[in-house]
């Protein structure tokens, strides 16, 4: 029989590796992400100016706060409002920041990775990827050559820091910066940082939006880029946010998908829906009747629920484990002929 003690081999488990996640506070948005935000997890808002990236960001500070979570802002842009971040809900008491002039991105990096391993920080919220100049920029003259400089520094720590978050159970959003590409082919959408450091991220997400004036809201629609965390993707999701209650809008689609994650059965034939011998013309009168049987309300996470375990259970399942390990390393050793 072979023996994984003192080895780092083990037999994969569920249990073990079970994803943990804290909602945004929009069911829609969770859909879209698979989850909500997913902790030890590297995630990037990247987009146009004023398309609600550094918004969000700080709308889901205020949701990790409420579960008892400590954030870290790094204000690169110099950018942040004590009042509008209050106005998000943010506990701006309890919250961390670093807001430096002449902060260069390697003392920004070296910040992060003591937050992380000293200070306990559960979010960090990186405002911007592209804020912080080089520190050969900084002691460069001007108009010096310094091609690849910040994609260098990105790549590397973007590495190191995606283990420490997983080891920490900690997440990261990097918001970076949408920029027209000169390339007569290939898509016109993209940003900075580096190619590596796109590698790293877990989930990447495009913002695209524009301002009414008028009405006081930003409509802005999230495209998915990239997403480990779920099969497929969802292309595309529409979002608007209300300045004066500052409350982001539910997608009429992503509800409807969360509808049938969560066990709903529904029949749809052309623009018709069918639920519990109940019939409704059209997605949204679906959704508002969904809306009235509290389907939406039971939970504000998209993934499924685990119970609540005593310590005799906790016991049961380490139990099981073991014994799962044992077959299957007698498997092995039985193939191997050991």
């Amino acid at each position: 029989m072979v023996s994984l003690e003192k080895s780092p081999f083990t037999v994969y488990s569920k249990a073990r590796y079970k994803k943990d996640f804290i909602s945004t506070g929009n069911l829609s948005v969770d859909t879209f992400l698979g989850g909500g935000i997913c902790l030890g997890k590297m995630y990037e808002f990247w987009g146009k100016p004023s398309s609600g990236k550094s918004t969000f960001a700080y709308f889901v500070m205020g949701q990790f706060q409420k579960e008892g979570k400590r954030c870290l802002l790094i204000d690169t842009e110099l950018s942040s409002d004590a009042e509008y971040l209050t106005h998000l809900g943010v506990d701006v008491e309890e919250l961390i920041v670093m807001k430096e002039p002449k902060t260069t991105l390697e003392y920004t990096y070296d910040s992060i990775r003591e937050a992380l391993a000293k200070h306990g920080c559960d979010l960090i919220v990186l405002d911007s990827v592209r804020g912080a100049p080089a520190k050969r920029e900084v002691d460069g003259q001007a108009g010096d050559a310094s091609m690849g400089v910040r994609a260098k520094t990105n790549n590397q720590q973007a590495i190191v820091i995606s283990h420490m978050l997983y080891e920490k159970q900690a997440s990261i959003i990097f918001i970076n910066h949408q920029t027209k590409s000169f390339e007569q082919y290939g898509s016109p959408h993209y940003r900075g940082g580096g190619e590596s450091y796109k590698h790293a991220l877990d989930v990447s997400v495009r913002f695209a939006g524009y301002q009414m004036k008028e009405k006081r809201e930003l409509e802005t629609t999230l495209y998915d880029v990239k997403n480990k965390l779920k099969m497929g993707k969802n292309a595309e999701m529409k979002l608007t946010f209300n300045f004066d209650s500052a409350t982001w809008t539910e997608d009429d689609d992503m509800l409807y998908k969360y509808a049938q994650r969560s066990g709903v059965e529904i029949t749809q034939a052309g623009a018709f829906y069918t639920v519990e011998g109940e019939r409704f013309q059209g997605k949204k009168k679906l959704i508002e009747h969904l809306k009235e049987k509290g389907v939406f309300s039971k939970s504000k996470k998209v993934s499924e629920p685990v119970e609540e375990k005593t310590d005799e259970s906790v016991e049961e399942v380490a139990v099981e484990e073991v014994n799962a390990e044992e077959v299957a390393v007698e498997n092995v050793a039985e193939d191997l002929d050991v």
